[in-house]
């Protein structure tokens, strides 16, 4: 018995010591021929990864080179490589709190962040500018002041209106009832702003879904007149902004407003719901927030939820389990589509931190990713001249791209919660590109066979919708790696890449893979003799 002990031993120790691989075959085994494989050997084990192709991970202790030898006849070999672990590379900033906020791994913002951050439209170089209408801010934060909007051209507490726009004092944004720019200290302003745009990677803090943007302040939205003398602003500002060729005003492409009125209908105040039509003409969209009431809003009044304008986005509250919060506003026809709101971290009036939640929070987590959307690197945002028809396509993508959950099937219009990942998706589709994982679009063999050039070099170009880093690699069809080459790819153009193997190919079967540690692809060509 002993020999059969030592044996037994031999054989965990090496399996304790073994490595995994995916292996790409020539030919698809069955089960029978698996198990009889498995059981006539104790140097390797081989297991199916497809019903319908020769892909197998092994695990073995041999070295690379034997493990090739040894399988190659019983499985064919195009790739041995080993199984390395996948990295999510979604990106985190070093913001002390951040990992707190659960909300933005919930609306797809980490993945986003691989991309971008914010800050500016890619193609222009515009600055994105967010209006958000509240109470009032604490202008000093220290994770909102690097991000608040000023006015350049207007001279801070001198009484003039400097640039002539028709506003007292307004350098930094406006306050509504006291015509000028003394904001009145609060939390509620302060938390929505936070979630918009605090500061991200500071290593203080929170983040906002946006690292970098410019937050443009509107103060003592207290009533009905207040909250259309505040949209009058923002509208100002734009017309400026356009008429002087971006020179003044300011580029404001969203607004946030976490307020409303119950009991009160689009006839009751036309000239509200108007503004949001006249905001989506100059290019911005708006989105609001839903009463935190379990109410139908099909049968219940309240403005701005029932204003028609199609420029506008109604916010729900979504919890951590994606669900509606039981108290929040629903309806088929007004509300439509829901982002988290439940223990939120974000800025506070006392300069320190603090959770807020109701649909107040969701509405920030809508307008700072629509935000984040007009900052990705796709041409739309210039090739779209129109800038009412650009808002209504990023309304369509961030509703289209919105994560479907049971629990608000019926009870909003888009059925779902805001998912920036996919939304990006969305505009990438806008950009006239595909949303495979990768795709090789050219793989340039044009001089395979001309007998006047020697091939010593592969061109491959290729998409992906990932941002993680890719690796392309030549191997000839022994399985033997030739050269292989990493870049980062950027994911709203087609990257292209040259692999040089230092050396003439010779005639026969090559393979180009790429991979990015989750997503593998694979193409052959070949090399003709020359003629």
């Amino acid at each position: 018995m002993r020999p059969l002990l030592l044996s037994l031993f031999i054989a965990c120790t090496t399996l304790a010591f073994s490595q995994s691989y995916l292996l790409v075959g020539d030919k698809v085994l069955s089960n029978p021929e698996l198990n009889y494989i498995n059981s006539a050997q104790s140097e390797f084990e081989l297991h199916s990864l497809s019903q319908v192709r020769p892909y197998y991970e092994v695990i073995s202790a041999l070295s690379t080179d034997i493990l090739k030898t040894e399988l190659i006849n019983l499985t064919g070999l195009r790739t041995l490589t080993p199984s390395l672990e996948v990295d999510y590379r979604e990106t985190f900033p070093n913001d002390n709190l951040f990992f707190d906020q659960w909300s933005m791994e919930r609306i797809g913002a980490t993945k986003v962040w691989d991309v971008t951050t914010g800050g500016t439209i890619a193609e222009s170089q515009e600055d994105i500018v967010i209006a958000v209408l509240d109470d009032g801010y604490l202008v000093e934060h220290e994770d909102l002041i690097d991000n608040i909007w000023v006015n350049a051209d207007e001279i801070p507490g001198d009484g003039i209106d400097n640039d002539n726009n028709g506003y007292i004092d307004d350098y930094q944004g406006y306050n509504a009832q006291s015509d000028n720019d003394q904001h009145s200290v609060s939390s509620h302003g302060s938390r929505t702003a936070g979630i918009v745009g605090a500061k991200g990677n500071n290593n203080i803090g929170i983040t906002g879904v946006n690292w970098d943007v410019k937050i443009m302040l509107l103060s003592g939205i207290t009533n009905a007149p207040r909250i259309v003398e505040g949209y009058e602003y923002i509208i100002a500002q734009k017309q400026e902004y356009i008429a002087s060729g971006g020179q003044r005003g300011a580029n404001v492409i969203v607004t946030s407003f976490s307020g409303g009125i119950a009991n009160v209908s689009e006839s009751d105040y036309p000239e509200w719901c108007e503004l949001y039509n006249t905001l989506g003409e100059l290019g911005i969209l708006s989105v609001s927030a839903a009463p935190n009431l379990n109410i139908d809003l099909n049968q219940e009044l309240d403005l701005p939820t029932r204003c028609s304008s199609d420029y506008l986005i109604v916010a729900t509250n979504s919890d951590q389990l994606d669900r509606k919060v039981v108290e929040a506003g629903y309806s088929s026809q007004h509300v439509d589509i829901a982002a988290p709101g439940e223990e939120i971290p974000s800025t506070n009036s006392t300069g320190s931190y603090k959770n807020i939640s109701g649909t107040s929070a969701s509405c920030p987590h809508i307008a700072g990713g629509i935000g984040l959307l007009y900052s990705l690197n796709c041409d739309i945002f210039e090739i779209i001249s129109n800038k009412a028809t650009l808002a209504l396509s990023v309304k369509d993508a961030v509703m289209e791209s919105a994560r479907s959950a049971p629990d608000l099937q019926g009870i909003t219009v888009s059925g779902g919660i805001l998912d920036l990942a996919e939304a990006t998706n969305e505009i990438r589709s806008l950009c006239g590109l595909t949303n495979e994982d990768i795709g090789i679009t050219t793989l340039d063999v044009s001089s395979f066979t001309s007998p006047a050039s020697p091939v010593e070099f592969v061109d491959v170009e290729f998409t992906t919708i990932h941002a993680q880093e890719v690796e392309i690699a030549l191997y000839d069809m022994r399985g033997r790696l030739l050269v292989k080459n990493t870049i980062v790819p950027d994911i709203f153009n087609p990257n292209r890449v040259t692999l040089s193997t230092g050396n003439d190919l010779i005639q026969g079967m090559y393979i180009v893979t790429l991979s990015n540690g989750e997503h593998h692809l694979s193409r052959k060509f070949v090399v003709s003799a020359p003629h």
